[in-house]
């Protein structure tokens, strides 16, 4: 009861925070499952999983949050099992029990979830795996018996910018896999075993990833698959298959590699330069278009603007106070949105019954009861229409720019095309 509690108001905090986008594939509705995904966004990763089932998940913690305030609540009432870890002066031995733990839940055919990557990064690749979900599947396999399986689902977590509140994470659950088929009979080294599941659960976990070898390497793909996005293609969908395509690439064809990176930094110098972004390459700027974005948007801030301020004016300030709590706490990257999320549960909450109070004591009851009901909506809503100004005031930059300056938009259309036939060629010569 606890734990679906937990999920669901973190799970509804989480979606408030996040645009979330499910990609495809399902978690098996029974049997024995280990859950590996990435940890790029610490305790918001757990949650995340959480929500690509409807079946409670049990999840591996680092042993420290079992003794932190708040923190030990939540992660006993969701059932976690701790993992004893070295750089946490703890004792390593006390695993034995959390191995044992791990043996029982999946022997009653419970959903148990495993972070390999063993600690959250800002890294734009997995950081070196660690054998202990392997060592545990492995486990489970000689303790269940070869009659039913063990499955382990790999899960992608993708966020375009973790730390930014009402921006887009992907979630995608793999194809699950049978742990039994790496197990090694008695007269064979086991350890062998655990390399081979090591080596399918990195290889599974990498398909369902946005992945870059380098920080330097993700404006490139990100830019090569909006030129690459095919029709009815998500940008993760896409982003994903290129950054796949370049690693494979980088190994097996590293002139062809280069070659690709120098097309796309050309292309986007060329962007940068007149702040423009591939969308713009295909916009039509006639005078009836033009005149009807620029009506569109008037309407929109004489009859948007005033609520918009409304929901500013009530919660701009512990928003404000939130977008800075991280630094301030000089929290690690990959904390951020944790804090933003965890603060704002407390702050928010807060701040509404405290605006409320004071409303109904300074004016009308009546009038406070209808500024509880909608000013979380106004504060969302001026969120988005901040967000369209920003956007507006983009485009409008670059409608002007490409006015100054036509040439230049037919050579950036001819450097994307011929990035696109590189690509092509790249995708032909991987496929061959």
């Amino acid at each position: 009861m606890v734990y679906f509690l937990i999920r669901y108001v973190f799970g509804l905090a989480a979606r408030l925070f996040y645009k979330l986008e499910p990609l495809t594939g399902r978690v098996p509705d029974e049997g024995a499952c280990i859950l590996v995904a990435n940890h790029p966004n610490s305790l918001l990763d757990p949650i995340l999983v959480s929500l690509s089932t409807r079946r409670p998940v049990r999840f591996l913690a680092k042993e420290p949050l079992f003794r932190m305030p708040v923190l030990s609540w939540i992660v006993k009432g969701a059932r976690a099992l701790p993992v004893y870890r070295k750089r946490d002066g703890a004792d390593t031995k006390q695993n034995d029990k959390t191995f044992a733990a791990v043996d029982h839940a999946l022997g009653e055919g419970d959903v148990v979830c495993i972070f390999p990557e063993g600690t959250s990064h800002s890294a734009p690749d997995l950081v070196e795996l660690r054998t202990g979900v392997a060592r545990m599947a492995l486990s489970a396999v000689r303790t269940i018996g070869a009659a039913r399986p063990v499955q382990i689902v790999p899960v992608g977590l993708h966020f375009k910018d973790k730390s930014l509140f009402r921006s887009v994470v992907t979630v995608e659950v793999g194809a699950p896999f049978d742990a039994r088929d790496f197990a090694a009979p008695d007269d064979q080294d086991p350890t062998d075993a655990v390399r081979r599941l090591m080596a399918e659960v990195e290889d599974r976990l990498r398909r369902v990833m946005v992945h870059a070898a380098t920080d330097e390497d993700v404006p490139f793909l990100w830019l090569a698959s909006e030129v690459y996005r095919g029709e009815g293609q998500s940008r993760d969908q896409a982003l994903k298959w290129v950054a796949q395509g370049a690693r494979r690439l980088r190994t097996e064809d590293p002139a062809r590699f280069e070659t690709l990176r120098e097309q796309t930094a050309l292309l986007l110098d060329g962007l940068q330069k007149r702040g423009l972004g591939p969308d713009h390459l295909d916009m039509i700027y006639t005078k009836g278009v033009l005149s009807l974005y620029l009506v569109r948007h008037a309407v929109s801030l004489l009859l948007g603007g005033p609520l918009a301020l409304a929901g500013m004016l009530l919660y701009g300030l512990p928003f404000l106070l939130l977008r800075l709590l991280p630094p301030l706490l000089r929290a690690p990257r990959d904390m951020w949105a944790t804090v933003r999320l965890l603060g704002g549960l407390v702050v928010f909450p807060l701040w509404h019954v405290a605006l409320v109070v004071g409303l109904g004591w300074r004016l009308e009851p009546q009038v406070a009861l209808l500024v509880g009901v909608s000013a979380p909506f106004l504060g969302l809503y001026a969120h988005a229409f901040v967000r369209r100004r920003k956007r507006m005031a983009h485009d409008a930059r670059a409608f002007w720019a490409l006015l100054r300056h036509p040439g230049e938009r037919e050579e950036l259309v001819r450097r994307r095309a011929r990035l696109k036939a590189s690509i092509d060629a790249a995708r032909a010569s991987l496929a061959g």
